[in-house]
């Protein structure tokens, strides 16, 4: 528990707009993240004008991906809790805003590392009483956007095989503004969970050539076993990069309640791509480059990487190298009466001596001792020993290699649940979106609404894939609407 105090009032805090009855009733903005993307949660008394902090639940985040920095959170007349976002160009953020960016011609060059920057999508700021956590989710207005249904509550059968998926009944010249529902049952998952992965990839490419690994944005699931009150931990991976400096791996592990479906939304236009998981519990914004050849979306079960690679943040790669020796600093290889000690050759430090014991067949370790390398052609146990002041000594173990038995052999599958599963999914084309055939710039209608009534137009440039309405207009004319 901790409890903060304050000279007056509580202006520093919002109320949490639909709190659990004696739950925590107030909400703090803290360090962590973009600004404005964490917050605390904790009861305040306003009469001893303290705020004590809920530090069992802790920093909650309601962003993981691209937004700059948030707007101060306001309440509108129906007593929701809305903020709105900055996204700014991926290429300008090592840009201050002030100063013009080397190698962008004006006009589109005014305003440095803040031109071309736009208001993210509307969020409502709420707290989820299943979990008990704050999330953040599109406000309800966006569905008024919704235009041709594509895919209307349909559920989809995902047979569990690798590298196969089930492409959604989108248009592929209507791929570019879209609101993407998806909702996995994993009732039919056994105990142990899912072995494979299974998702969705967004802006695939529309000839199917690899559908998974060459689409913009794919979110990959494992499902977690259950634990005793029946939730289950799922863990997320995307292969685009989340920020410039934000890798997709640093997304959290999500829960799943018991009795509940792993749900997916995205919200989907030309220049970025907003992505809500389980109601927004993880919630976060990529702004992957803009290709009219990919604007499929699919849905894939039984995901594995290819022999002899492990999945990550960049797609299924090589594992990484294993260091070829294990250092212990102050240690060395016991060897009474050096019988299995060679006589020492010249080795700068620890790496340099192992490379001496890796050229040997016969090392199994080696000391390094001031700047002598001593090899040793038995296992010998370890003990501590301190040298002389400004003597190095350290004991280089050689990693021996195990083989390849956690890897598939040729032909074969490691074992795993071979489970269906079926996933329940609505698709909607987006009104205002994307107007292919207006001359450029065209105009991309990004909507930040206000009671439904308002929204903001963004000029955008199709072939530089600029936009040319600035940040400081939009949100001031956001906040002047609301």
């Amino acid at each position: 528990m901790l409890t903060l105090a304050f000279l007056k009032g509580g202006e520093m805090f919002l109320p949490i707009p639909n709190p659990l009855p004696g739950g925590n009733t107030h909400m703090i903005s803290g360090q962590g993240g973009t600004v404005g993307s964490c917050f605390h949660l904790g009861n305040y008394s306003a009469a001893k004008e303290k705020m004590t902090l809920d530090t069992k639940l802790g920093p909650q985040t309601i962003e993981y991906g691209f937004v700059d920095r948030w707007a101060v959170a306001n309440y509108i007349a129906d007593g929701r809790l809305v903020t709105v976002g900055w996204l700014r160009r991926p290429d300008t953020l090592h840009a201050p805003c002030a100063s013009p960016i080397p190698g962008i011609p004006k006009p589109e060059n005014r305003f440095g590392g803040c031109e071309n920057s736009v208001a993210s999508l509307v969020r409502e700021l709420l707290l989820d009483h299943a979990s008990g956590t704050l999330v953040s989710r599109p406000i309800a207005e966006y569905a008024n956007l919704h235009t041709t249904a594509f895919v209307d509550n349909q559920l989809v059968s995902l047979p569990p095989v690798n590298g196969s998926t089930t492409t959604l009944a989108v248009p592929p010249d209507q791929g570019g503004s879209l609101d993407v529902e998806v909702s996995f049952d994993l009732s039919s998952l056994p105990a142990g969970g899912s072995e494979r992965e299974f998702g969705v990839a967004l802006r695939s490419p529309n000839n199917a050539s690899r559908a998974i690994s060459g689409a913009a944005l794919t979110l990959f699931f494992k499902v977690g076993s259950p634990d005793s009150d029946g939730a289950r931990t799922v863990h997320v991976r995307s292969t685009q990069r989340l920020a410039p400096s934000v890798p997709a791996a640093a997304l959290p592990p999500l829960p799943v309640l018991k009795g509940e479906q792993l749900t997916v939304r995205a919200l989907i236009d030309r220049a970025y791509i907003e992505v809500f998981i389980q109601g927004g519990r993880i919630a976060f914004v990529v702004a992957p480059a803009f290709d009219f050849s990919m604007t499929a979306v699919r849905l894939f079960n039984g995901f594995q990487c290819p022999n002899g690679t492990e999945p990550s943040t960049a797609g299924c790669l090589p594992p990484p190298p294993k260091p070829r020796c294990t250092y212990h600093k102050n240690e060395q290889l016991f060897d009474p009466g050096s019988k299995h000690t060679l006589s020492p050759v010249p080795a700068a430090d620890e790496a340099a001596c192992c490379v001496k014991c890796m050229e040997s067949a016969a090392c199994y370790g080696a000391e390094l001792y001031g700047g002598s390398c001593y090899l040793k052609t038995a296992k010998l146990p370890l003990v501590n020993q301190t040298p002389p002041k400004g003597v190095a000594l350290v004991a280089c173990v050689k990693n021996v290699s195990r083989g390849r038995s956690q890897v598939r052999v040729r032909g074969e599958e490691r074992p795993f649940a071979a489970t269906k599963l079926v996933a329940n999914v609505t698709v909607h084309g987006m009104g205002c979106g994307w107007v292919t055939e207006l001359p450029k710039p065209k105009v991309r209608c990004s909507f930040t609404w206000c009671d439904a009534t308002s929204y903001v137009l963004h000029a955008y440039n199709a072939d530089t894939h600029l936009f040319t309405f600035v940040r400081f207009a939009s949100v001031l004319l956001w906040l002047w609407l609301c």
